[in-house]
C-alpha cells in the first residue's frame, strides 16, 4: 500500500542522508553559550504541599497494609462473599461502567488540582 507522502518522505530521507556536511560558523558556539550563561539557573524546590501529599499517600498505603494484616480469615471470607454477592447483583458491563466512571472522576479531580495549584505557582514567580 502506498501513501501520498511516500515520495516526499523518500526525497527528504535521501536529502538528509546524502546532503553534504557544512561546518557551523565559528561564532555560533560562543554566541549560544553566552546566552545560556545569561539565563538564570533553574531551582528545584520542594514545597510544603509536596511533603503533605507524600505524607498522605504514605499514610494511606500504611493504613491499607495495616488493615489488610489485621483481617482474620473469617473476615476475609466474609469480604469475598460480599464481593461475590455484589458481582452477581450487577452485570459485568455495569461494573465496568462504574469502574470507568470512577476513573474519569479521579482523573477530573487530578486535572482540577493541577490547574488550581499550577496557577498559584505560576503567579508567584
Amino acid at each position: 500500500m502506498t501513501y501520498p507522502n511516500d515520495e516526499l518522505d523518500d526525497a527528504l530521507t535521501d536529502a538528509a542522508q546524502n546532503a553534504p556536511y557544512s561546518a557551523p560558523p565559528p561564532a555560533l558556539f560562543p554566541a549560544i553559550m553566552s546566552r545560556v550563561r545569561q539565563l538564570a539557573p533553574a531551582r528545584f524546590r520542594i514545597r510544603p504541599l509536596d511533603y503533605a501529599l507524600s505524607a498522605f499517600v504514605a499514610g494511606m498505603l500504611g493504613l491499607a497494609t495495616l488493615i489488610w494484616q489485621l483481617l482474620t480469615p473469617q473476615q476475609l471470607a466474609h469480604l469475598q462473599l460480599e464481593f461475590l454477592r455484589l458481582s452477581h447483583r450487577f452485570s459485568p458491563t455495569t461494573l465496568g461502567l462504574i469502574a470507568v466512571a470512577a476513573a474519569v472522576l479521579v482523573l477530573a479531580a487530578f486535572v482540577v488540582a493541577l490547574t488550581v495549584f499550577g496557577r498559584s505557582r505560576s503567579t508567584t514567580r
